[in-house]
């Protein structure tokens, strides 16, 4: 068996070039060549139609940085990418509401900077579903004086089958001035839910659209 290492210097502000023709043209060539990577890794999902919200997240790594990216089809290339994610951080994230593709979607995480010896990597990967399933409401007033602050609160009930194997949830919540009204008229929130162990604290980041 025989190991080749590759180097190079990026030029700065072609970041984003480099990113691109690395994981489009130079890793797939190499692929049909026969070679296997140790620095990529990928797999297919099914993303649902019309979903809310498309999700992978690192929840875990040894490495130093990672990046995500996204398309459609079972395997990666460069005309079937449709979104990426990278930065200077090894706890990449990559949120997409509304995703105008659907089906067979492939995800390849790729170890941009590694920690020097052979990185593990934790990520969830959700594709929401369209349908509303009940476990995630909101409780809020009926009617509000204009620009009167008011409460909201967050109930979830996820089951033992929904979350015993999963350490992260994904959802999403919209805020309407009446029932008839376009949903997410008021706003929009994504909800993550994170499990801890017992006795530590609960982390429930919401970020506001």
């Amino acid at each position: 068996m025989i190991k080749v290492m590759i180097s190079y210097d990026m030029q700065q502000g072609k970041e984003q070039e480099c990113q691109e023709y690395l994981v489009n043209k130079l890793a797939p060539g190499l692929g049909r060549l026969g070679f296997r990577f140790s620095d990529v890794w990928y797999t297919t999902i099914n993303c649902q139609g019309n979903s809310p919200r498309l999700v992978v997240e690192v929840l875990e790594t040894t490495a130093k940085d990672l990046d995500i990216y996204v398309g459609i089809g079972s395997i990666p290339s460069e005309s079937s990418l449709r979104a990426y994610a990278f930065g200077d951080s090894a706890k990449a994230y990559l949120n997409i509401h509304k995703p105008t593709f659907s089906g067979t979607c492939w995800v390849m995480i790729q170890n941009y900077e590694s920690s020097g010896q052979p990185d593990t990597v934790k990520v969830a990967i959700s594709s929401l579903s369209p349908v509303d399933r009940g476990n995630l409401t909101i409780t809020a007033p009926a009617t509000v004086p204009k620009l009167q602050p008011f409460d909201v609160t967050l109930n979830w009930n996820l089951n033992s089958t929904e979350f015993a194997a999963r350490e992260v949830w994904y959802g999403r919540v919209f805020l309407n001035s009446s029932a008839t009204a376009e949903p997410g008229d008021i706003g929009k929130m994504d909800v993550n839910l994170y499990k801890l162990p017992l006795g530590e604290t609960l982390y429930l980041p919401v970020l506001h659209r």
